[in-house]
């Protein structure tokens, strides 16, 4: 047996996903002490989603990781592209699968959806964690048990090795290590509501499509669906099953109308998808974060990305609470905020019909409510404006006292007023002497409009 160690830390995050690691790099941008810990030594190659939301591409953003992000995946739209086979394209369709065009997500956020693989995304994420100095992350570690300690919590490993955080993520998955040690359940299908095949290919599928380039294809002459997963490699699912690599290659020439095409079978998996909801994402001193809290189907692209956002949304509130700038009380609002949001995306990865839905009322779900974007005279977003504290988006002729608005919320947290031009301050309903006050997420919490500075001063 391995020589018992001990490991401390502010947050320990247990599993280097999409959640994990959102978490983490929110963390380790704040420099808050952070240990994350996986049990499987390497990371997986298997690309699973591919397709990152608009929200997240703005945290992508927010991080300075949005143009080596774009870079692992093709320029194309998030559409499903809908033809005979993929050799007559041209002659296809577009389909709204909830996500905007460029063109559409240009009038309502600084970036776009990106088509890129979980796999190349994650590996991007670790590379930004490695430049991260308060951050540590461990391969190879399991979990086994969670008891509370005397100031927060301490999970112990098969091997004896105890690691003592204040607080704890549960980011481990579907099938949750942490969940189960500290007794919560879940709520849902397990046995899965959506089964399929799924074949990684390598194949010059780009040369067959031309110039036709979406985030989804779906053939109906001979059914398959195709998702760009970086070069040339795609997922494959074939409209029927197959465990046989030279099954699926020759289901895809046919699916892609290219007899002859040049086809290299990486793996075939049968999947059983399931679908589930934490009866609560949070026991004392642990969270539950991505598929530990909310499982879905692939069925509308939401998992990775609802996963991600949920994994931001923790950190920054545990930051606010680790550094003194809000009562621990914040921390609920976690579970307010996020639950909301995975009943939808769980209910809408069951519906036979969750693929197709429309562009706004998605999109919607996915920025939330944060503050809309708008474009500043220097050519920044107003989301751009947010701050690690609370941000005070003031009129023009508001002045200095629209730190009025902080007062009595703010505590030890920063405050950072800025002055907007009388365009975006009317457009964000301001008037030229109201304000508004935002959370560092972007969510406005707080909004006054005066028709004199003398009421602004006193609010």
């Amino acid at each position: 047996m391995r020589r018992a160690v001990q490991w401390k830390c502010d947050v320990l995050i247990v599993g280097a996903g999409a959640a994990g690691l959102a978490a983490a790099v929110t963390l380790g941008r704040h420099g808050v002490d952070t240990l994350v810990v996986e049990k499987r030594p390497t990371p997986s190659t298997w690309p699973r989603a591919t397709v990152i939301s608009t929200r997240v591409m703005e945290h992508v953003r927010s991080w300075g990781l949005e143009e080596v992000v774009r870079a692992e995946g093709p320029d194309a739209d998030v559409w499903l592209w809908e033809c005979a086979s993929l050799a007559t394209a041209d002659d296809g369709r577009a389909v709204a699968v909830g996500y905007p065009t460029r063109q559409q997500a240009a009038l309502v956020s600084p970036t776009a959806p990106a088509v890129v693989a979980q796999d190349r995304f994650e590996a991007v994420l670790r590379r930004h964690l490695a430049t991260l100095p308060t951050v540590r992350v461990a391969t190879g570690i399991e979990i086994d048990a969670v008891t509370p300690g005397a100031d927060g919590v301490v999970a112990t490993t098969p091997d004896g090795q105890a690691l003592h955080a204040r607080y704890l993520v549960g980011a481990d998955g579907a099938h949750s290590a942490v969940r189960r040690a500290v007794g919560i359940g879940v709520e849902g299908d397990e046995e899965g509501v959506l089964s399929g095949t799924h074949a990684v290919v390598h194949a010059p599928l780009t040369q067959v499509l031309g110039p036709v380039r979406f985030g989804l294809y779906w053939t109906s002459d001979s059914p398959g669906l195709f998702l760009p997963a970086g070069g040339d490699r795609w997922i494959f699912a074939p409209g029927r099953d197959t465990d046989d690599p030279g099954g699926a290659a020759a289901l895809l020439r046919r699916s892609a109308g290219a007899p002859h095409l040049d086809v290299r079978v990486e793996s075939v998996r049968r999947i059983r998808a399931a679908a589930h909801l934490a009866d609560t994402f949070r026991a004392g001193d642990v969270f539950l974060a991505g598929d530990a809290a909310h499982r879905v189907t692939p069925r509308g692209g939401t998992g990775m990305n609802t996963a991600l956002q949920s994994g931001v949304d923790l950190a920054w509130k545990l930051v606010w609470v680790l550094r003194g700038w809000a009562d621990a009380e914040l921390l609920d609002t976690y579970e307010d905020e996020r639950r909301p949001v995975a009943e939808h995306v769980v209910a809408r990865s069951t519906d036979p019909d969750g693929s197709r839905r429309d562009v706004a009322a998605e999109l919607a779900v996915d920025l939330g409510a944060r503050l809309p974007h708008l474009v500043l005279p220097d050519g920044r977003s107003t989301l751009d404006l947010l701050g690690d504290g609370w941000t005070v988006l003031a009129g023009p002729r508001a002045g200095t006292g629209a730190r009025a608005l902080a007062a009595g919320r703010s505590g030890s947290a920063p405050v950072a007023v800025h002055t907007l031009d009388a365009g975006t301050a009317c457009a964000l309903g301001l008037g030229a002497v109201g304000a508004l006050l935002a959370r560092p997420d972007g969510v406005p919490v707080a909004r006054h409009r005066a028709t004199t500075t003398r009421p602004l001063a006193a609010a």
